[in-house]
């Protein structure tokens, strides 16, 4: 069972994940994309700390219907979405040293109400001063879509990028593409490595294409396709590996639901290689307080013949539906055996202010960690104390400390603005729309126009438009002046302003 002390800054932790892996990834020659998918399963099993706009439009679909388990990152994080659409905090954690507090770490945080952390700022204490280490920042359409998501390192004078991601939306706002760059070379630049394209039907996911970017072409991989039953709930996700234009099936998810809709069970399966057929591996079921709240989850495993029992989680909830226990078995000589459990205390205004982790020692509940948080009048948290049992007692092992509304929205998105002029569309090639983005570092007029390759001009998408500093997103569905759909072929699209131009090439495919 993860502490709870380190829900606070686990965010912290794993978006340094992000970055330490790519770098780990090159020294050993491993693909980026491999590295990240490995992060990305790490930030996932922290449903309060997963930043929304760094997973994948298919692991969104299933985590969407993914019952989280309420202790699994600290209740308290449900206080920050009432602060705002956007709110902006910092984190202080300090460490104890058998006497007094010592700076360790600090961070800045952007939570958006609905995509969840968007932007972390993070520094490291050196002994005298705060010294930046790595930052996540993220670019939004007027749409309030996330078009962007870079990870950036601190080279000890800049920042230096290390990885991005971009994403692009058809006109019902369906994200239908996300390419990932890394950065490569002595100048850090941005180069493709990885991309996913999505298809949709009725609003459903239907596919999801990966590619891997292979001698300047975009080279498809694997891909998962989806099924819905008859209420629209994902019924299945085959996934399969693409060698050569030929698909091979490697695993599929199976689900199931209760009559309320709630997720009932995932059974995972995997191809035979001698038969070629689909056999059990793993079946995790699900139950529920009256509340929705998840009570017990079972994960059993497939013996060839049967399921047999392997971990047992199970929740308790007062008559306030708050959660008051969590237990974690595991199942050994034909009986479940406990292995840990956590406490959870409310003050008046239902705020957790004691959350205790102990373990099953010598046939009985012995203490092992404990978090005694204060919140401020709004439900907020104020400072998390994490404490170790040593000898009978409690000691003071870290704290976070949290400061709200430390600085206004103006001057946290200033930090981030982009630092030069750039240009770019995705998807590309495209059918029926593309969508070309701007970047601007200062405010600016600009005019958008597309052309054939013959110079006339096809259709002006802005016209002496005025556009704040930022990225913005710019949609073109692939029709002249007069709403007439073009032929297939390569188009220009021409930026024009008062201190910046450009012009870039897309490729419309019918």
């Amino acid at each position: 069972m993860r502490n709870t002390k380190k829900s606070a800054l686990l965010f912290w932790i794993l978006s340094a994940l992000l970055i330490v892996s790519i770098l780990q990834a090159r020294t050993r020659d491993e693909e980026p994309s491999r590295a990240i998918a490995r992060w990305i399963e790490t930030l996932a099993k922290n449903p309060a700390a997963v930043p929304s706009a760094l997973l994948s439009m298919q692991e969104s679909v299933e985590k969407l219907i993914q019952p989280p388990r309420k202790g699994n990152g600290s209740p308290r994080y449900q206080k920050i979405a009432s602060a705002g659409p956007v709110t902006l905090f910092e984190v202080i954690e300090q460490e104890w040293d058998g006497s007094q507090w010592h700076n360790a770490r600090r961070s800045e945080i952007t939570w958006h109400d609905t995509h969840g952390y968007t932007d972390i700022f993070n520094q490291e204490w050196d002994g005298s001063q705060w010294v930046n280490r790595q930052r996540i920042t993220s670019a939004f359409n007027t749409q309030e879509q996330i078009t962007s998501v870079q990870a950036d390192t601190w080279s000890g004078s800049a920042w230096s990028p290390v990885s991005t991601i971009r994403k692009a939306y058809d006109a019902q706002g369906n994200q239908i593409e996300e390419i990932w760059q890394t950065a490569s070379g002595d100048d850090g630049t941005l180069q493709n490595f990885m991309r996913e394209v999505y298809t949709y039907e009725g609003g459903n996911l239907m596919k999801t294409e990966g590619h891997f970017w292979m001698d300047g072409l975009w080279v498809k991989t694997q891909e998962t396709v989806n099924d819905y039953n008859a209420q629209g709930l994902l019924a299945a996700a085959i996934s399969s590996y693409v060698i050569n234009q030929q698909v091979i099936n490697m695993g599929k998810n199976l689900y199931t639901y209760h009559a309320s809709g709630l997720l009932e069970s995932k059974t995972q399966q995997s191809v035979d290689i001698f038969t070629q057929t689909w056999v059990n591996e793993t079946k995790t079921s699900y139950q529920y307080h009256i509340s929705g709240d998840l009570t017990a989850e079972l994960y059993q495993i497939w013996d060839g013949g049967a399921w047999n029992n392997h971990t047992l989680y199970t929740a308790l909830f007062d008559n306030q539906a708050r959660l008051i226990e969590e237990v974690y078995g595991m199942w050994r000589d034909a009986d479940w055996q406990n292995q840990e459990r956590g406490l959870y205390a409310y003050d008046g205004n239902g705020n957790n202010t004691v959350y205790t982790e102990q373990i099953w020692e010598d046939e009985a509940w012995r203490n092992a960690y404990n978090t005694l948080s204060t919140f401020d009048s709004a439900g907020r948290p104020l400072e998390e104390k994490g404490q170790s049992w040593e000898n009978g007692q409690w000691v003071n092992d870290e704290r976070s400390l949290y400061n709200w509304g430390f600085q206004s929205a103006i001057e946290k998105i200033e930090r981030f603005l982009p630092v030069s002029f750039d240009v770019g569309n995705y998807p590309n090639p495209f059918n029926p729309s593309t969508t070309i983005l701007l970047s601007l570092p200062a405010h600016e007029r600009l005019s958008l126009r597309v052309y054939d390759l013959r110079g006339s001009l096809i259709k002006t998408l802005a016209d002496s438009r005025s556009m704040n500093a930022g990225v913005h997103a710019v949609p073109w569905d692939g029709t002249d002046q007069n709403g007439m759909p073009v032929p297939s072929g390569f188009y220009f699209y021409r930026v024009e302003g008062e201190h910046h131009s450009a012009t870039g090439r897309c490729m419309l495919v019918k």
